[in-house]
């Protein structure tokens, strides 16, 4: 899926696979994920703090199931990545790969830019044997539930907590 291109209005993306010299960038992107709605008993860092760890051990060649897709401008300006886990599926262990994060720049959001990683972090992952993408989302985050339900995803599993009283 490297080079992967898709025109929105009046702008071109390219899509292709991350480097460790991207990382920066993407670990910039992050805190765009805390961006809906969340429960109160999290701030915002909660969002995205393992997330830049992954990020810093896949720039230094520890995390070797880990690839990242990336969205830029002609420009090289990132505007958005997806951060992507191979690994098996949790019940039936089958090959598989989880979305670990989905990040698109707010002034790029409604080009279809997050509907194009994930397509290209697909072929990647397929390529690369999974036979099935996971994800985990919010109930709250309304944006990212609409993408994902408008490419085909559905609810498997729901997490449920109860946060204990002081």
């Amino acid at each position: 899926m490297e080079g992967l291109i898709h025109r929105g209005e009046n702008l071109e993306f390219i899509y292709k696979l991350g480097v460790p010299r991207d990382g920066g960038d993407v670990i910039a992107l992050l805190p765009r994920l805390a961006d809906f709605n969340h429960p109160e008993r999290l701030v915002a860092e909660d969002f995205w703090r393992s997330d830049v760890e992954t990020v810093r051990r896949w720039q230094r060649g520890d995390e070797p199931k880990c690839f990242v897709m990336l969205a830029r401008l002609k420009t090289e300006d990132l505007v958005g990545a997806a951060l992507v886990r191979m690994m098996p599926e949790v019940m039936s262990l089958r090959p598989s790969c989880h979305l670990e994060a989905l990040i698109v720049d707010s002034t790029f959001e409604g080009h279809g830019v997050g509907a194009a990683l994930i397509a290209a972090a697909k072929g990647e992952a397929k390529d690369r044997g999974a036979l099935s993408m996971t994800l985990n989302v919010f109930e709250t985050n309304h944006r990212a539930r609409g993408l994902y339900d408008r490419l085909g995803f559905y609810d498997e599993i729901h997490r449920c907590i109860s946060v204990f009283d002081d």
